[in-house]
């Protein structure tokens, strides 16, 4: 059962030799001044490092990071607590991120290590650049320290060994899983001890919703830098991150609608050229696969392709919407008066929400006519892929530590 270590160092090693070394860490408490200190250094290292200035979801990591960030996490925090609650952390954590997001990894360690927790991160074998850098970086920053802290944070990557995983699980408090229904159906597989606690990150669907009147009233600047805030939420991951819209939800009426899409998706192409984002040929013919599949299977009564990065696909309703979807720039769109009327059209699989010229007190109602069959997020275009201690519906902040409830009416005394 080997594996091979990827930090703290670079070294191949066996599942009891890797176990061991976590157990000569030890866990912290929440927000020591410890591990901000490394984790404010692992900022500084991203705005710095030639390499990773030049990716731009290194560069959000580094600013969900850095230093004053985190001091506003840890008052965040610190406003959880209360007389009767010692706040902990719960022990060692073993995390299984997904492969097709670079930097999840990375945030899953940075809230559970500030929770004070020890970690194991199991990696993929096949690692982009990002990755990569990131693996650097981290072992640069750990290697400053003192070995509990060091240990501390031990990321892996080893092939679907059963063995391997089963062995990590037995021994963790708790385990996060971040790869979708098919890796939290496997994962799941392999027991965790009776007290341990689980969270796992399934597929999921999002959304976008403008109102077609407010984008119209926009000046040129200001389409122009929502339709860069709407790039950056699609195509940073070949929108296959799981905030990533897929279908765009127009409200106004019919004639707004048409004028307003047509310059919206003009505008949405002009950011695919001026950051010269091309598909791969291999992805091209998926994509053409897949539209015509969607032809068949969907509510579709137009079809636009505007190049071999966007095609748009228009809907007749909601209603029988699959969320099956390929990524690579396929959006649909559909029109209502207002988001009530579409609320019985989402599922629990809608993750993120996100919005343009929506008032405040219609994006409340909407969430509350749920009532939490769908929809975990709602944020501005722009936001969709800015991470914070709030996901899918969990707060992680309190996922990552335990209460120690202590009773302080002692009856005995005067």
């Amino acid at each position: 059962m080997n594996l091979q270590l990827l930090v703290p160092l670079e070294r191949e090693m066996t599942v009891s030799e890797l176990l061991e070394l976590s157990e000569s860490s030890r866990t912290f408490a929440p927000f020591s001044s410890e591990v901000m200190k490394l984790c404010s250094e692992m900022a500084e290292l991203l705005f710095s490092d030639p390499e990773a200035i030049r990716f731009a979801e290194l560069q959000a990591l580094a600013f969900f990071m850095r230093k004053s960030a985190l001091v506003q996490l840890k008052a965040q925090f610190d406003e959880t607590k209360t007389e009767n609650c010692s706040i902990s952390p719960r022990g060692l954590v073993f995390h299984v991120p997904p492969s097709n997001v670079d930097s999840i990894f990375v945030y899953s360690w940075l809230l559970s290590a500030l929770c004070g927790n020890r970690n194991i991160l199991r990696v993929s074998s096949r690692r982009a650049q990002q990755t990569e850098i990131l693996l650097r970086l981290l072992r640069a920053c750990l290697d400053k320290y003192p070995k509990d802290l060091k240990n501390s944070t031990l990321v892996v990557s080893y092939g679907h060994d059963d063995e391997v995983t089963a062995s990590i699980s037995q021994t963790a408090d708790m385990r996060v899983i971040w790869g979708g229904d098919k890796t939290v159906s496997t994962i799941r597989k392999f027991a965790l001890p009776p007290h341990a606690k689980e969270i796992t990150f399934a597929d999921r669907y999002s959304l976008s919703a403008i109102n077609a009147k407010s984008y119209l009233a926009l000046d040129e600047n200001m389409r122009r830098q929502l339709s860069q805030d709407f790039y950056n939420d699609t195509f940073w991951f070949d929108q296959l991150g799981c905030s990533s819209p897929r279908l765009l939800i127009w409200l106004g009426t019919e004639a707004d609608t048409i004028k307003a899409s047509a310059r919206f998706w003009a505008e949405l192409q002009q950011q695919v050229t001026i950051h010269e984002y091309a598909l791969p040929t291999g992805a091209v013919l998926t994509k053409l696969a897949s539209g015509h599949q969607a032809v068949i299977d969907q509510p579709i009564v137009k079809q636009q392709v505007l190049s071999n990065e966007i095609t748009v696909f228009d809907l007749d309703s909601m209603e029988k919407l699959s969320r099956n979807h390929p990524g690579l720039g396929v959006f649909y769109q559909c029109r209502a008066e207002n988001l009530s009327d579409l609320s019985n059209y989402f599922v629990r699989k809608d993750q993120t929400l996100t919005y343009f010229g929506i008032a405040a007190d219609e994006l409340l109602s909407f969430a509350t006519e749920l009532n939490g069959k769908a929809i975990d997020r709602i944020v501005p275009i722009g936001q969709a892929l800015a991470f914070n201690r709030y996901w899918d519906g969990y707060d992680l902040l309190r996922e990552f530590t335990k209460c120690v409830y202590i009773d302080l009416t002692d009856k005995t005394r005067a």
